[in-house]
């Protein structure tokens, strides 16, 4: 257990770390729009509606910095027709790169890539269900998965267990000395 208490602040802060390094979440504390892709939809005649309707889209929302940087060292040549895709539209509350909390905003949304964001179209219940029947997958029956949304929270418990761990070495200590 002394080994744990001792090893465990240095493995926080080294995770901590990677969080701030590799995550495309912004740093400071932010409430922003995003979308989470749930499926493709197949680029074939039958899906040529949804295409247009998402074309034509209900907004855009931004890339975060980090994404903005991603796309823009993509190479030109590189770039294709963009894929629709299928998702939730939500808003995400992070702080230090990390989500605490999201809710969702539209629901089920069409959304795809543009140079300056996300192009999305917001569907109604009779879309979902008429894309549900094109598709073969019912995406009606699907939830927001929040728990995604909620690891955030292992930051302060981090710092919590840092410093129940910091008075338990204390502890020890005392109590190796002999004083009380």
């Amino acid at each position: 257990m002394l080994l744990l208490a001792r090893a465990f602040p240095g493995l926080f802060v080294m995770a901590v770390a990677v969080v701030l390094i590799l995550s495309a979440r912004p740093i400071l504390p932010t409430t922003m729009p995003r979308v989470d892709a749930i499926d493709t939809v197949p680029n074939t005649i039958n899906f040529a509606s949804v295409r247009r309707y998402t074309d034509f889209g209900s907004g855009l929302l931004p890339y975060t910095e980090r994404e903005k940087v991603e796309r823009g060292m993509r190479r030109r040549d590189q770039l294709e027709e963009p894929e629709v895709k299928l998702g939730w539209s939500y808003s995400e509350t992070t702080f230090l790169g990390m989500p605490y909390w999201a809710s969702q905003d539209f629901g089920l949304v069409t959304f795809m890539e543009t140079g300056a964001g996300y192009q999305i179209a917001i569907l109604m219940p009779e879309q979902v269900k008429l894309l549900s029947e094109l598709s073969g997958k019912d995406y009606g029956k699907r939830s927001f998965p929040l728990l995604m949304h909620l690891w955030g929270w292992l930051f302060p418990l981090g710092l919590g267990l840092c410093l129940w761990f910091s008075f338990y070495i204390e502890a020890k200590k005392r109590e190796a000395l002999g004083v009380v």
